[in-house]
């Protein structure tokens, strides 16, 4: 392979009581490269920098991300693409995609069974070229899996192992990226294949005015053009930086205390997912260059451990409530902006005989609105507003305020 409620009191994120671990200088500029693939693949992937993210982060924690949402949401392209910026020949062994279909079968996946094995009794497949020999795979519409090919398939996504005749075969995936339109029906043994996949994330179609113009702008220019790429022998050292991660006891508190919380708001999860979760705070912390975790990197956990997409708001304010109960007031900010946002006629024209203007008013006393969140959130001291998060929400809250600003101009030329 080529690379491959009531806030908490303030958790501290020091560790005084060992020696600060270090990246190797061939390590720190390996993830300076993934970041690089990241911030290239979120650029060029309109609205997708969650799920973008997520990639990285199952890559370095070598877990499986799962895709879901309507069609059309370059879930597809993701996964390719993401394979070709960690080093992949994605025309080789080395890359296996296939689109499951209710009458799929074993063979198309793990490959056909060795017609001179079977004259002897011995069930033995032909793996070259299938999923067993590949390091990264995707599979369409994966929860139509068949109960034939689900025992292995599963074995396989949490082992990394196969039944081989009778030996057992290991498997070199690093990681495999699940897409579905649907969740799964019903079945355990699709229950099982769902808790594989430690990321999850929910794609729908772009919303805002400026991501359908930068689609078609993506459109007119010939199309996403990607350019970052690891180097060879990255992905094992960067997996290996992951595991250098020191994850402090004060972060093990605080994932015990979001697993008991989440349970008292009906979201529960088994103990492997909760186990693995670490790996994921490492990861975090990894790709953001640092050798030692803190309780804020829980936020991954928003991805992580919700059964239905509809769940996530509530995963990620009980996360907050224990992890950054400031950042939580700020979110609550731009809830209340989005919410006055959507009851605004944006492109609704007054009546040139109305002097109040009503609908030109409403949008100004919106902008008053979002200006003095963004007040708010920066005179509070418990924030910092160099963290990511926080710039997160203050540039969404910038970007309604511009929208709306913008419709106003619209119209006012227009009256």
């Amino acid at each position: 392979m080529t690379c491959i409620a009531n806030a908490r009191p303030t958790l501290s994120i020091e560790d005084t009581t060992m020696t600060t671990p270090t990246f190797s200088p061939s390590q720190a500029e390996a993830l300076r490269r993934l970041r690089a693939v990241r911030d290239d693949m979120a650029t060029n992937l309109v609205g997708r920098d969650r799920e973008v993210n997520g990639l990285c982060i199952s890559l370095l924690a070598d877990c499986h991300t799962l895709l879901l949402g309507v069609p059309g949401t370059a879930k597809s392209l993701m996964a390719t693409e993401f394979a070709r910026a960690i080093g992949l020949d994605v025309e080789s062994s080395e890359y296996f995609e296939t689109l499951l279909g209710s009458y799929s079968n074993p063979d198309e996946v793990f490959g056909p069974y060795n017609p001179a094995k079977l004259l002897t009794g011995v069930y033995e497949r032909n793996v070259d070229g299938y999923l067993p020999t590949a390091h990264f795979g995707f599979l369409d519409e994966i929860f139509n899996a068949t109960a034939e090919m689900l025992v292995t398939l599963n074995t396989i996504l949490n082992e990394r192992r196969m039944k081989q005749g009778t030996q057992r075969l290991n498997v070199p995936l690093k990681m495999v990226v699940g897409a579905a339109n649907v969740y799964p029906q019903g079945d355990l043994a699709l229950a099982a294949l769902y808790d594989r996949f430690l990321l999850r994330y929910w794609t729908p179609y772009v919303e805002t005015r400026n991501e359908n113009m930068a689609l078609l702008r993506i459109a007119r220019d010939g199309g996403v053009k990607f350019t970052e790429r690891l180097m060879d022998g990255d992905c094992d050292l960067i997996q290996d930086a992951c595991k250098m991660v020191h994850v402090p006891d004060n972060v093990l508190t605080a994932l015990v205390d979001v697993r008991s919380k989440l349970g008292d708001e009906g979201v529960v999860y088994s103990d492997r997912r909760h186990m693995a979760q670490m790996r994921l705070v490492q990861a975090v912390a990894a790709l953001d260059g640092r050798a030692v975790a803190t309780v804020k990197d829980l936020f991954i956990l928003a991805d992580s451990v919700w059964d239905h997409h509809e769940q996530r708001a509530t995963v990620w304010k009980t996360i907050a409530t224990i992890v950054d109960s400031a950042l939580l007031e700020a979110r609550v900010l731009l809830d209340a902006v989005l919410v006055q946002r959507n009851k605004l006629d944006m492109f609704g024209k007054d009546e040139v005989d109305d002097v109040r203007r009503p609908k030109r008013k409403a949008r100004r006393a919106f902008n008053i609105k979002v200006k003095q969140a963004i007040r708010e959130i920066e005179a509070n001291p418990s924030l910092d507003l160099d963290d990511p998060s926080v710039k997160q929400v203050i540039d969404k809250l910038n970007a309604q305020r511009k929208e709306v600003g913008k419709a106003m101009n619209d119209i006012d030329l227009r009256i």
